[in-house]
């Protein structure tokens, strides 16, 4: 089975708008979900966070249907680097005995596994 560009966009599409309107309107619940205490402006720096994966959301789906190209290979690596960096701010800074952590992480993890299959097939 090939694992086309075009559904890795799709599945980033998906995960990015409900993360970031999930940031954007509930901070408060998805700080807690993640462990991240809500204290001074947590939720707001919480809710640039959710409009900037709300943008990469919309880049995915605008994305997902073009041809190969050195401008969609330059979308691809640069996720592959937003995934990898998120990963590791989370791992420094997260509460490691969080499930919501990890299942975050593990998406990532998906994520940078699908876009790195698209990076180096032939």
């Amino acid at each position: 089975m090939d694992l086309q560009a075009k559904y890795v966009f799709i599945l980033n599409f998906i995960i990015a708008i409900l993360f970031g309107l999930g940031f954007m309107f509930m901070p408060d619940i998805l700080m807690t979900m993640i462990g991240f205490s809500g204290e001074a402006d947590g939720p707001t720096a919480f809710r640039f966070f959710g409009i900037a994966i709300f943008g990469v959301s919309i880049l995915c789906f605008l994305i997902r249907n073009e041809e190969p190209s050195n401008a969609r290979q330059a979308i691809i690596k640069t996720q592959v680097i937003n995934f990898v960096l998120i990963n590791v701010f989370l791992l420094i800074f997260g509460d490691l005995t969080n499930l919501m952590l990890w299942f975050t992480i593990f998406i990532h993890i998906l994520m940078i596994i699908a876009y790195g299959y698209i990076l180096f097939k032939k």
